[in-house]
């Protein structure tokens, strides 16, 4: 199976993308459209990648919350503010650097709200992304 056989199967979405039946909240399908050229399966294998590493960062965020690792907080965090960005999901990016100055100030109470807030936005676009394919 090819790899973009295995991104539609993934999320279950129809041969290419249609326009969503509501706006996106979280998402800018207009960006992705825009930088894709209207491409359907690079804008699948690209947020089948947004997915997977999205659950990896927010796993290892936990952890190191969990362990009190604010340099590697502060480093997964910065690595996430382009990432919401290539989606064209702005608040992920904004919500990301306020994370990684939260780190680097070693202030966990404020690191813990933000994870949870971004844990939230990353489930809800990941929503969104799951409903641009149905």
């Amino acid at each position: 199976m090819n790899t973009n056989q295995s991104s539609r199967e993934s999320f279950k979405m129809n041969p290419s993308p249609k326009a969503p039946k509501r706006r996106a909240k979280f998402i800018n399908t207009d960006y992705l459209m825009e930088i894709s050229s209207g491409n359907a399966d690079f804008i699948a294998v690209f947020l089948k990648a947004f997915r997977d590493e999205s659950k990896r960062s927010l796993r290892s965020l936990q952890n190191q919350l969990s362990t009190g690792d604010f340099l590697f907080m502060e480093r997964t965090a910065h690595a996430m503010k382009p990432t919401g960005a290539y989606i064209g999901a702005n608040s992920l990016s904004i919500l990301a650097a306020q994370l990684e100055q939260a780190a680097h100030n070693l202030n966990k109470p404020e690191a813990k709200t933000l994870i949870s807030q971004i844990q939230k936005m990353v489930e809800s676009i990941l929503t969104e992304i799951e409903e641009y394919f149905k």
